[in-house]
């Protein structure tokens, strides 16, 4: 069983167009950007040595 996702990695088109819809279709937070890229955070962030 799947108990979180931590990363995952998708090639996109246009990675502004889909940062918007992944923020507002599925309340994602932009938590990095770089060159053609973004990270997002997908719920609550922890750290794998927490409790």
């Amino acid at each position: 069983m799947i108990e979180r996702i931590d990363t995952l990695c998708m090639i996109v088109s246009d990675a502004e167009k889909s940062t918007r819809w992944y923020e507002e279709a599925l309340d994602f937070k932009v938590v990095f950007k770089g060159e053609g890229y973004r990270v997002l955070q997908v719920g609550r962030w922890r750290h794998a040595t927490d409790d």
